[in-house]
């Protein structure tokens, strides 16, 4: 199952994503969550404390490398597989869901973070070819 959470700001989706990564977990079904929200909350929403909050560690700037296919799409190729960046990067949160960010906004207003969305739309086209977990996006506002 793969669900990405979309939309205009403010409008709900990371509590939308962090109730159907509980609800499906709770289901006894692994759960990958991926923070690519330009406001990075959704560890907040799925009840990580402030300490385990300040633990996480953001997916590295392209962990991987860019590669241009036969129409000139640029894509990430990643050079660590996904059970990789889950054990580097991945924070364990309750109800079977384990919580990857895709950047941390270190301060406020911090604008754009392009480099993390490039990142993350690039992951997450590694993800689809992930069996055995579901996979919920709390995705950019747009």
């Amino acid at each position: 199952m793969r669900i990405i959470v979309t939309g205009k700001g403010g409008v709900g989706k990371t509590t939308i994503a962090a109730a159907l990564c509980r609800v499906i977990g709770r289901q006894n079904q692994p759960v990958l969550a991926l923070d690519a929200d330009s406001n990075p909350n959704l560890a907040f929403s799925l009840g990580l404390s402030p300490e385990l909050n300040s633990q996480i560690s953001a997916v590295s700037p392209t962990p991987g490398e860019w590669r241009t296919d036969e129409k000139e799409h640029a894509n990430v190729h990643l050079t660590p597989v996904i059970p990789q960046l889950k054990e580097q990067y991945g924070l364990a949160a309750s109800d079977n869901v384990t919580l990857l960010a895709m950047g941390n906004a270190d301060h406020v207003g911090v604008g754009c973070r392009c480099n993390a969305h490039a990142d993350a739309r690039g992951i997450l086209g590694h993800l689809w070819q992930v069996n055995g977990s579901a996979i919920v996006a709390d995705w950019k506002p747009g």
